[in-house]
């Protein structure tokens, strides 16, 4: 079980590494660009594939011709054909079985493995329970009825409205919610059930418990989960008008406070100022995106994917 491990965690760094390049991309693009949720969840799509799959095609130009241009050394090792695994790492003597260039890095990986599967199995544990307290919660909850096609609860420990559910949604509002934002708030859960957002936050999640290690996944999914929010209040001013635009703004600012739901989708998950500037300043055009998404489809396929 230990070998396993070990060959887990070696691979897992490996992969953790090569994608770190492919999230500074991410990040510039972000930070040198104007937002569009459907690139953007095109990259975040991108990055997690990455993240989840070790093996590559084979090509001449890739996302590791990079590393190279900073002379680190990239060697790569068959696996199920055409696939290959790359080994940004370096310090193994054979693949087949897993075999270390010396007894000290092996006893070295074997720790780290220890440690990277506590991690991930601590992550994933603290969902669960928070899963089934959330679940506990909302059974003692006083139930409202149906708004907007769903269930609506409301309970004295809950600090700020969110969405809950993968299969079946329910929104929980604090207790005496005020009936002027009920709106604006069910509108915004409504539009993150459309959007799947829930589903999507659980597979960041998983993604963040396997490369818990590595904090540039770390900022790239809070940065997901604002582009949860913005494609939210997007989707959920498209559906009340733009001649309500300003009540739900109000709705915002009311609600906003340093409050998250790891499990579920809320008005307190992104910072207030970028959260109304996105909506004010958004342009949607046509031909940007579909440029934009046919570079990404061929950057997706040819680099991001691809090995050496």
């Amino acid at each position: 079980m230990l070998v396993m491990l070990v060959e887990w965690s070696y691979w897992t760094i490996n992969i953790s590494l090569i994608s770190s390049l492919v999230a500074v991309l991410i990040l510039l693009y972000r930070k040198f660009s104007r937002y569009n949720p459907i690139i953007n969840n095109l990259l975040w799509f991108v990055l997690a594939v990455r993240l989840l799959i070790p093996a590559s095609y084979v090509t001449s130009f890739s996302i590791i011709s990079f590393y190279k241009l900073l002379g680190i050394n990239i060697t790569s090792t068959q696996g199920l054909n055409p696939f290959y695994f790359s080994n940004v790492i370096s310090q193994v003597l054979d693949y087949h079985p897993l075999t270390f260039k010396s007894n000290l890095i092996l006893v070295i990986f074997k720790i780290v493995s220890l440690l990277w599967i506590a991690g991930t199995i601590g992550i994933l544990g603290s969902y669960v329970i928070s899963t089934l307290n959330l679940r506990k919660l909302i059974k003692h909850s006083k139930y409202l009825g149906i708004l907007s096609g769903l269930n609506v609860y409301e309970n004295s420990k809950v600090a700020s409205p969110f969405l809950f559910g993968l299969f079946k949604p329910v929104v929980l509002l604090p207790k005496e919610f005020n009936n002027d934002y009920i709106e604006a708030v069910i509108q915004h859960e409504k539009a993150h059930w459309a959007n799947f957002d829930n589903p999507k936050r659980l597979l960041g999640l998983i993604v963040c418990s396997i490369h818990w290690f590595n904090p540039l996944v770390w900022i790239c999914f809070k940065l997901f989960m604002e582009d949860m929010e913005i494609e939210a209040d997007r989707k959920a001013i498209d559906w009340i008008g733009n001649q309500n635009q300003k009540k739900y703004f109000e709705t915002v600012v009311f609600l906003y406070q340093d409050v998250g739901h790891q499990l579920g989708s809320g008005f307190s998950d992104h910072p207030l100022f970028r959260r109304i500037k996105t909506q004010l300043n958004y342009k949607p055009s046509i031909m940007y995106t579909f440029w934009a998404v046919c570079i990404l489809i061929f950057v997706s396929y040819f680099v991001l994917l691809a090995n050496l």
